[in-house]
Formats: C-alpha cells, sequence, structure tokens
C-alpha cells in the first residue's frame, strides 16, 4: 500500500511538473494570448503638425516599428473637434489610415471647415496580433485670418463733397459687422468722429475688394482725413473688433465755375423765361458746388427746338415744352457742354466705362458696387444711369441693382460729380 501511495505521489508531481512546462511553452510560443492590449502615450510614436495652408491640417508620425514585438497591420491617425483623448469607438473622433507611407513615417491631411477651434490628434498603430498603440494627444488650431484693409486715394472731390473709397485687401474668415471711411479734420480720424458705412464692396475682378462712401456737406477749401476702417465679430465669443487703415489727406476745392447769360429771349414768354432762368440757376448751383468744370453757357429761347439742346462750345437752346424747362433738362445739356457725347475722345471709353475714377463714383453714389455705367461709345451721346435722359429719372427715381430707389436732389448731385469725375478719367473739354 505505501508503495502504491509512493508512486501515485510521483506521478501526481510528475503530472503537476510536466502541466507546468507546457503552460510555459503555450505563452512563450503563441503571444497572442497577450492579443487585443491597448497601449496609450508610447514612447514608440511621435505625431506631429507639420503646417496648416489655409485651412488642411497636415500631420506626420514617426514609427518605432523595429521596437514593436509584432509587424505592424494598420497605421494612421485619430482626430477630433471635440474630445480631448482621441481613441477608438471616442465621441466625435475622425480614424483615417495614413494617406501615404515613407518607411517608418506617416503622413496625412485633412480641411477643417471651423476656425479658432483646437484639433486633438495622436497617431496610432495596429499590430497583427491586434494591439493597439497610441502616441501622446497633441493639438493645433487654425486662427481665423481677420480682414485687412487700406484707404484709397481720394480723386472725385469738389466744393463741399467727395467720394472716398476703402479696400479689402484680405476679407478673412471673421464676420465682418461693418465697414466704411470715418473723417475729421485732426488726423487719425476713428468712430468717434464723422464716419460713413459703407453698403457692399466690389466682387468683380477690376475692383475686388473696393468699397466706398460719399461725404456730402463739407466745407470748401478744407483739410480732411480719412481712414477706412472695418468692425468685425471674433470668434470664440471675444469682443468684437475694430480695425483701420492707413491715413489719408484730401482738400476739397473751390468748386466750378460754370456760369450762363441769355443770348436770345426774345420770343419767350414771362413764364418760359422764369422756368427757364430758375433751372439754369439751379444746374449752375450743383455744377460749381459738385464738380470743379468750368464753362460760359449762352442760352438762347427757339419754339422750333422740340427739346432741348447743348453743344460742346456751350450754345444751349430751349423749346416751347415745358417738361424741358427744368433743372434737369439743364444740368442734361449742360453735361454735353463739359463733353458728355461730345468730347472728340468721348467713344474711347468704351461700354462699359473703363476709367476708375467715374466708375467707382458711380456704384459709391447709386450704394451698389454690382452698377455698371453705360454709355460712352459712338454714337451714343448720353450716360446711365445718372445722365438725367428723362425727367422721371429723377422725380421718380433711379433704382439700383439692390431695388433702393435714389431720387431728386441726391440725383442732382450726381449727375453734376459724374461729369467731373468723366473729365477726371481724362474725357476732353470744350477747348480740346
Amino acid at each position: 500500500m505505501r508503495k502504491f501511495h509512493f508512486i501515485l505521489l510521483a506521478l501526481t508531481m510528475g503530472a503537476i511538473w510536466s502541466c507546468s512546462q507546457d503552460m510555459d511553452e503555450l505563452e512563450m510560443l503563441q503571444p497572442s494570448t497577450r492579443a487585443n492590449s491597448v497601449i496609450f502615450d508610447s514612447e514608440y510614436i511621435t505625431a506631429n503638425c507639420d503646417s496648416i495652408v489655409d485651412s488642411r491640417v497636415y500631420l506626420s508620425a514617426v514609427l518605432q516599428s523595429n521596437a514593436l514585438d509584432s509587424p505592424i497591420k494598420t497605421k494612421g491617425f485619430m482626430y477630433s473637434l471635440q474630445d480631448p483623448n482621441p481613441r477608438y469607438g471616442g465621441t466625435s473622433v475622425v480614424r483615417r489610415t495614413a494617406s501615404k507611407n515613407e518607411g517608418d513615417t506617416i503622413h496625412l491631411d485633412f480641411k477643417v471647415s471651423k476656425r479658432d477651434t483646437y484639433i486633438y490628434y495622436r497617431a496610432f498603430c495596429i499590430t497583427e496580433l491586434s494591439d493597439t498603440i497610441y502616441s501622446k494627444v497633441d493639438s493645433t488650431i487654425i486662427a481665423a485670418t481677420p480682414p485687412a484693409i487700406t484707404t484709397l486715394a481720394v480723386d472725385n472731390r469738389a466744393r463741399v463733397a467727395a467720394i472716398a473709397l476703402g479696400r479689402f485687401t484680405t476679407i478673412g474668415d471673421e464676420e465682418l459687422l461693418n465697414y466704411g471711411v470715418c473723417l475729421n479734420k485732426k488726423g487719425f480720424p476713428t468712430l468717434d468722429d464723422t464716419y460713413l458705412s459703407a453698403v457692399d464692396y466690389a466682387t468683380d475682378e477690376t475692383y475686388n475688394g473696393t468699397f466706398g462712401v460719399w461725404f456730402d456737406g463739407l466745407e470748401p477749401m478744407t483739410l480732411y482725413h480719412i481712414r477706412a476702417f472695418c468692425v468685425y465679430k471674433k470668434s470664440k465669443d471675444q469682443e468684437n473688433d475694430t480695425i483701420y487703415g492707413n491715413e489719408r489727406v484730401f482738400r476739397t476745392t473751390r468748386g466750378g465755375n460754370v456760369k450762363w447769360s441769355w443770348s436770345d429771349k426774345s420770343n419767350a414768354s414771362r413764364d418760359q423765361i422764369s422756368r427757364i432762368e430758375v433751372a439754369m440757376d439751379s444746374a449752375c448751383y450743383y455744377y460749381n458746388n459738385y464738380s470743379n468744370l468750368t464753362h460760359d453757357i449762352h442760352v438762347s429761347y427757339n419754339a422750333g427746338v422740340p427739346t432741348a439742346d447743348c453743344n460742346i462750345l456751350g450754345s444751349m437752346r430751349y423749346g416751347a415744352n415745358e417738361r424741358y424747362q427744368w433743372v434737369g433738362t439743364a444740368q442734361h445739356e449742360m453735361s454735353h457742354a463739359m463733353g458728355i457725347g461730345t468730347a472728340s475722345n468721348w467713344g474711347s471709353f468704351g461700354d462699359p466705362w473703363s476709367k476708375p475714377v467715374a466708375a467707382l463714383s458711380l456704384k459709391v453714389m447709386m450704394q451698389d458696387m454690382t452698377i455698371i455705367l453705360h454709355g460712352a461709345y459712338s454714337g451714343q451721346q448720353h450716360f446711365w444711369p445718372g445722365g438725367i435722359n428723362q425727367k422721371e429719372e429723377v422725380t421718380n427715381g433711379t433704382k439700383n441693382n439692390k431695388g433702393v430707389t435714389f431720387k431728386d436732389e441726391h440725383m442732382l448731385k450726381l449727375n453734376a460729380m459724374m461729369c467731373n469725375a468723366m473729365r477726371i478719367d481724362g474725357l476732353y473739354g470744350w477747348w480740346e
């Protein structure tokens, strides 16, 4: 019996020793018993943000694959705009395999539409044993681009008014709240001084980013300082910010010197004479305050003239039709004396008008940076809008492309400033 117990004990100990040896070999030969492990913040993977171009993020990572227990099956990046610890199955986490492999270096680029938002990212790799290894988390941010503006020179200025322009050199990503031009007499004007807001800015290729305002009621022969400004809403619930362009200085002028006199009124009635005189006096007021033009206009009455007419020398005739014996007709005909449709180089400016001073003056005064100045071509003696080719353009008003109507005195001032602008652009006068 004792011999049996000894044999049984020996067999039992041998079985235990043999089983322990098999387990060690099994663990050593089948390392998959350690599979599906997850290793965070591994020193064997490092991730970096190489650059941000516009709104595209470029990531890279270096893997020390020779230090891992098993070959790599999958490698890439995880990133999130919300989760500061991006991982597989995490909230709002994007998992992307590498788009480019250069040995142990991998790359990925992606576009982010949101600005001033942190991007949390890390690299990862999955081995053939299904182990997942993560790098440390890093972060970057795509900063929003603020707008940038410049103040342009004041070309179209008269006795009491001026067209002031600015331009966005960079529109930026921020929300634009207000922009325009501010003005004062002492220098470096701000929004605490006089300012006017622009309605829109040009998006066409020629004047892209340009905006402007029309200052009226200025003092003659006075030095003014202007700066373009822009107020924009900063991201991340920060306070609004205001930027200013460079300072410009301009001086208002002495104004125009347009005079008129009768050359023949012998056949006109007293009422006709009165209406024509009021019309001519009013037209001279607008031309002398809203242009720098000079001319002597000689007016005659001729019942045989169906409407009214004028040549570049300043010979103006009125007919018997009362409709045309008013200020709008006087300004329209006076514009022919200034070269509109009559100057020898009129047709060279094209349709639409090809020079900037008149083209931009119309856009600003009509508060529409898409509106186009028409009419300057051979065979056409008028321009529009603003040429007062019909009485209703003033009395009923003229609409811009946005549906806003301008009428009465605004259109009379606009007509004079447009003629001034065309002469600045190079339109010849009666002596040329």
